[in-house]
């Protein structure tokens, strides 16, 4: 018997569900707050790092791997900034607050030191007990550890999608914080206003639960 052969494929003419990227979670002020002040310093050099660690992640945005790849020299101390390296090589300036300065400034001068190894100088800013270079491995296993203390489920990219998160809130405008994330696309820093929306609907929803808004998109 003869195959007959169809001159169109009639699978393309239905029209299939589009998949929503899933919003990034994040954490809110007070539970970011709570957060950077888990590792009271108590003078210890690790819990002065992971202080210094949580503040700068928070503070900047970073990924967790431009953090883990930054040296001293890319400080800049007196500005309150740092020289990242992104992704394709990129290097960008991520600024960073009051409380992520001191946490620094107090890291490096009386914890790194402790934690050097003097048959091993490195440049590395952020070091393990052993005076080499935090992994980004050690760094997720940090974040997680001083989350799990405040009963919520989190990794660095958690800190980074809460610091842009706070940023729109704030009132900053996409385009800045696209540069500070370090986006080469404005499309990818755009799920941020839509959490951003989602979370104004929610407010306006229990303050005024008559109005009931509703995702029109």
């Amino acid at each position: 018997r003869a195959m007959g052969w169809l001159a169109h494929d009639p699978s393309a003419e239905i029209a299939l569900p589009i998949q929503k990227r899933p919003l990034p979670r994040f954490l809110t002020a007070s539970q970011a707050e709570q957060l950077v002040h888990q590792p009271e310093p108590e003078y210890d050099p690790l819990r002065l790092r992971d202080r210094a660690i949580l503040e700068m992640l928070y503070a900047t945005g970073v990924r967790v791997s431009e953090l883990a790849s930054l040296d001293t020299t890319a400080l800049d101390l007196e500005q309150s900034a740092a020289r990242v390296r992104g992704k394709g090589g990129k290097v960008r300036i991520a600024l960073f607050g009051q409380a992520a300065h001191e946490a620094l400034v107090e890291y490096l001068q009386r914890a790194r030191p402790q934690l050097l190894n003097p048959n091993k100088p490195t440049r590395a800013l952020f070091l393990n007990a052993h005076g080499d270079r935090l992994t980004v491995r050690s760094l997720h296993r940090i974040v997680k550890r001083y989350g799990e203390q405040i009963g919520v489920d989190i990794s660095p990219h958690t800190l980074r999608h809460s610091f842009a998160t706070h940023m729109l809130d704030g009132g900053a405008d996409l385009r800045t914080v696209q540069e500070l994330l370090g986006h080469s696309r404005l499309t990818t820093t755009q799920i941020y206003t839509h959490l951003t929306l989602d979370r104004l609907r929610q407010t306006v929803n229990r303050a005024l639960p008559s109005l009931s808004l509703e995702d029109e998109e």
